[in-house]
C-alpha cells in the first residue's frame, strides 16, 4: 500500500501558523488554525466540505484557540486559552453562545463524558473547573495544585495531571478520590489502558490503579525524553517521545493467591522517525499512524512497528493531529497546510 494525496488546502497569508487536530461533524471538516499580527495571537476556524474541501464558513477570533470539539447537540465548541468557549452552529458559523469561565490562562478541554468536560488552569491559573452542558454553566471549581495538562475523563472520575502530581477526583463534585506525587518525575496526559490509568513523563510510563491510586507498574524506556499521548489496544500501549522514537509495549497481567494484581510489561517494537512526536497517534484497522514534526505522516504495522509508508505533508505537527473520514486520512500541521490521504496498491 502506498499514500495517495487526494485533496490539498493552504491556509496562508499569516504568520507563525499552527493547527489543532481536525473535527468532522457529518460531511464537514473544521479545522482551528492559530497566527500571529504585529505580535499578537489570533485565530481563525474554516470548515470546510469534507469532499472537496470548498470552504463553507469562517470564525475569527483575536486569541489562542486551545482545541475544537464536538458539543452534545452536534455544534462546534472552540476553547480559548483565556477561559472563554464559544459554540458555533456547524451548519453556517454563527455564535450559538458564550461562556466565560472566569479563568486567565486555561488549556485544551478534556474528552466530552457525559455531556461535561473539564478544562484546568496553565501558566500560573492554579484551578479546575467541571462545565456541564445540560446546565449550560460551571458545574464546580477546585484548585489544581499547578500547571495542568489535558485531563481525563473516565468512568465517572477526573484525572489530572499537574507537574509531579496526579489527582482523581469524582466528575460530579469534584472532590478529591485520591492523589499520587514523586518529586522529579512529571506526568502529562493520562488515559486509560483496559481498566487502569496510563500517564507519561520523561522517559517513564506509570500504570495507577483507578480505585484507590496504587502505582501498579512504571516502565523506563532508558531514553529521558517527554512522552505525551499513549494509545492502546486491548494487550498493548503505543507512544512517541520527543526524540522521535515511536514504542510498543505488551502489558501483561497476572493476580497471585490472595488476589493482588500485578502488571508486566514487555517491549515488542521501537521505530525511530527522526523527529519529535507529540501529537497523539491513531490506530486503523491493524496499524499506528502519527505525525511527527519531520513532516512526515508515518503508517507503522502494529504487529511488529515495520514501515508501510511515509509521506511528507510540509508542515510540522505540534500538538495537532490526523482524524479519518471513510477511507481517508485527514491531517492539519503547521505552516496552515491541510491534505486527505488516501492508502492505495498503485
Amino acid at each position: 500500500m502506498k499514500p495517495t494525496k487526494l485533496l490539498e488546502y493552504k491556509f496562508s497569508g499569516k504568520r507563525d501558523i499552527t493547527s489543532r487536530k481536525p473535527l468532522v461533524i457529518d460531511d464537514k471538516l473544521i479545522i482551528l488554525f492559530n497566527y500571529n499580527i504585529d505580535g499578537f495571537p489570533h485565530n481563525e476556524v474554516i470548515c470546510f466540505n469534507i469532499h472537496n474541501f470548498t470552504i463553507l464558513w469562517k470564525y475569527e477570533d483575536s486569541f489562542v484557540g486551545n482545541n475544537i470539539l464536538k458539543t452534545p447537540n452536534n455544534n462546534v465548541l472552540i476553547c480559548y486559552m483565556d477561559g472563554k468557549l464559544i459554540e458555533i452552529n456547524h451548519k453556517n458559523g454563527s455564535p450559538v453562545e458564550k461562556f466565560d469561565l472566569g479563568m486567565k490562562r486555561n488549556g485544551q478541554t478534556s474528552n466530552l463524558y457525559k455531556n461535561k468536560i473539564i478544562i484546568s488552569g496553565i501558566q500560573g491559573t492554579e484551578e479546575t473547573i467541571c462545565f456541564d452542558f445540560d446546565k449550560r454553566q460551571v458545574l464546580w471549581r477546585v484548585y489544581n495544585q499547578g500547571h495542568s495538562y489535558i485531563p481525563f475523563i473516565y468512568e465517572d472520575k477526573v484525572y489530572q495531571c499537574a507537574e509531579d502530581k496526579i489527582v482523581c477526583r469524582d466528575l460530579n463534585s469534584g472532590s478529591t478520590i485520591w492523589k499520587s506525587s514523586e518529586k522529579g518525575y512529571y506526568n502529562f496526559h493520562p488515559n486509560n489502558f483496559q481498566s487502569n490509568i496510563v500517564v507519561g513523563g520523561h522517559g517513564i510510563i506509570k500504570f495507577y490503579n483507578p480505585i484507590n491510586g496504587k502505582l501498579l507498574l512504571q516502565i523506563n524506556t532508558e531514553n529521558k525524553e517527554t512522552i505525551y499521548r499513549i494509545i492502546s489496544d486491548e494487550n498493548s500501549i503505543y507512544f512517541g517521545d520527543t526524540s522521535g522514537i515511536f514504542y510498543a509495549y505488551k502489558i501483561t497481567e497476572a493476580k497471585n493467591f490472595l488476589g493482588t494484581r500485578t502488571l508486566k510489561a514487555d517491549l515488542q517494537w521501537k521505530f525511530s522517525s527522526q523527529g519529535a512526536i507529540q501529537s497523539i497517534p491513531e490506530i486503523l484497522d491493524e496499524k499506528i499512524i502519527f505525525i511527527n514534526d519531520d513532516k512526515k505522516l508515518i503508517c507503522l504495522d502494529k504487529k511488529n512497528g515495520n514501515l508501510h509508508w511515509q509521506i511528507n505533508i510540509n508542515g510540522e505537527a505540534g500538538i495537532s493531529g490526523l482524524t479519518f473520514f471513510e477511507n481517508t486520512i485527514i491531517t492539519s500541521v503547521s505552516k496552515g497546510h491541510i491534505f486527505k490521504i488516501t492508502e492505495s496498491n498503485k
